[in-house]
Order: C-alpha cells, then sequence, then structure tokens
C-alpha cells in the first residue's frame, strides 16, 4: 500500500494536500494556501499533521504554513527562496531525501515558475506545484524556458505510467482546451478534454492526473512528438530541432492563448 492523499481545495482554484504515510501514522500537508479549510478537515477528522511541505514561495500556496505550523507546532520543508517564517522551518536541496513514517520522499528542484521551486516526489505519487499542471505547465516568472523544460524533462516526463500528479491549481480544463487547438483531430486530448468536461460538471476536482495520460496529451510533455510538431507549423512555421526551443514556443502560445 502506497501513501494516501487527501485533496483540499483552498482560495479560488488551488489544491492543498493532506499526505498520510504508508503505515498511517504519519501526516504531512502540501502548500497549505489558507489555513483555515486544513484546520477544518484536522477538527473533523481528529487527525494533525506532523510537517508542510511547500513548493515555492507564493502566497497561494504558502499563506496557512505560519498558522497550522504554529498550531501544532510542526515543521515547514521548503526551498531557500521562501520567506522567514515564525515557526521552525528546513531548507531541502535539490535531491534531498526524508522520511514521512516508513514512506521515503526525494525533493528535485525545477526553476522556472520560481527560482527554487520545488517537486516532491513518493511511492508513485508526484507533488509538483505550479512546475507541471494537468495538460499544461507553470509560467515563466524567474529563470528560464530552457530551464523549465530541462528539469520537466529530466524529472516528470519520465516518470511511470501509473504516477499520480498532484498539482497546484485547477487548471486542466483551460489547458486541454488549448493542446486541442494544436492538435483537434487527437482521440487522447479528446477523450481527456471530456473526462475533464465532465468532472468539473460534477464539481470535482481533475486531480490526481495520471501520467501515462499526461504523456499522451500534454503538450509540454510531447515536444518531440513528430505530430504535435507537424501541428505546430503549421501554426508557426518551421520549427527548431532543440526540443527546448519548442518548449519555448508552446509556452509563448499558451501564455497568448484566451
Amino acid at each position: 500500500m502506497s501513501c494516501q492523499v487527501v485533496i483540499i481545495p483552498t482560495l479560488k482554484d488551488n489544491y492543498s494536500y493532506v499526505v498520510r504515510s504508508r503505515d498511517g501514522k504519519h501526516v504531512a500537508v502540501v502548500d497549505p494556501g489558507e489555513a483555515a479549510p486544513l484546520l477544518k478537515h484536522f477538527e473533523e477528522t481528529g487527525t494533525r499533521p506532523d510537517e508542510i511541505w511547500l513548493t515555492h514561495k507564493h502566497t497561494d500556496h504558502i499563506g496557512g504554513a505560519t498558522d497550522l505550523a504554529n498550531k501544532y507546532d510542526v515543521v515547514i520543508r521548503g526551498p531557500d527562496e521562501l520567506p522567514r517564517f515564525q515557526a521552525r522551518t528546513e531548507t531541502i536541496q535539490d535531491g534531498g531525501k526524508f522520511k514521512l513514517g516508513a514512506s521515503e520522499v526525494t525533493v528535485r528542484k525545477i526553476p522556472g515558475h520560481t527560482a527554487g521551486h520545488l517537486v516532491y516526489f513518493t511511492e508513485h505519487v508526484v507533488f509538483s506545484g505550479d512546475v507541471l499542471f494537468l495538460g499544461g505547465c507553470g509560467r515563466i516568472f524567474e529563470g528560464s524556458p530552457r530551464e523549465m523544460f530541462l528539469g520537466i524533462d529530466t524529472h516528470l516526463r519520465g516518470l511511470p505510467a501509473n504516477t499520480l500528479l498532484f498539482c497546484g491549481h485547477e487548471y486542466a480544463e483551460r489547458n486541454m482546451r488549448f493542446a486541442l487547438t494544436l492538435e483537434p483531430g487527437n482521440p487522447a486530448i479528446q477523450k481527456q478534454f471530456t473526462r475533464v468536461q465532465s468532472c468539473r460538471a460534477l464539481g470535482r476536482p481533475t486531480v490526481p492526473g495520471e501520467m501515462g495520460i499526461e504523456q499522451a496529451v500534454n503538450p509540454f510533455l510531447r515536444v518531440r512528438s513528430s505530430s504535435l510538431r507537424r501541428a505546430l507549423e503549421a501554426k508557426v512555421g518551421p520549427l527548431p530541432n532543440d526540443p527546448a526551443e519548442v518548449f519555448t514556443i508552446l509556452r509563448t502560445l499558451r501564455n497568448e492563448f484566451r
């Protein structure tokens, strides 16, 4: 049995996560954008967190961290870009590892959205923050598209198909609309768009995603795809051979998509 994850919607379209270790005895909170929904969860379930994991410094991902850390006296783990918290903190570097009970967690730094953005991996589960979304990737505010591409390409693109992706926002429907503008005849994208629409119509989260599906439909994981390249060339003309440059073109198109 792997770790268990509870999805906690926060703010406008953010997700926080409550992660229970495989032995069921240890609990972490990922990216508490606000404290109230998480406090309610712990009160209703009679549980408490043991630690907090932060992917990056943006307020909609860390806004509830101090209140949770102070109430439960737990450590905050995160990148070195974080603001100074009035709580115990532990900075994690790229490649760092730690345990949540019997579950081992590995951390990778993938800059681009922010300079120090971290992604957390454990037992066929990945918490990608604002680096990789269902059907898309994050906006690039710090660093370069090449840095984000290299991080995604190295650490995320090749994950096993059964890996579950828990990302920071509910952007899947918009992302799949964009993917369809590129490849309207792609049956895998059509099927995923229908699934996403059904989830949202029922008020359900689209997370977690499955990496096997993302590898088939997410343009930012498919920059080497011959069918995607043909579709892009029909829009923008001849493409460079460098996949990082193709990624940059895709990100620019996504920025312009309305």
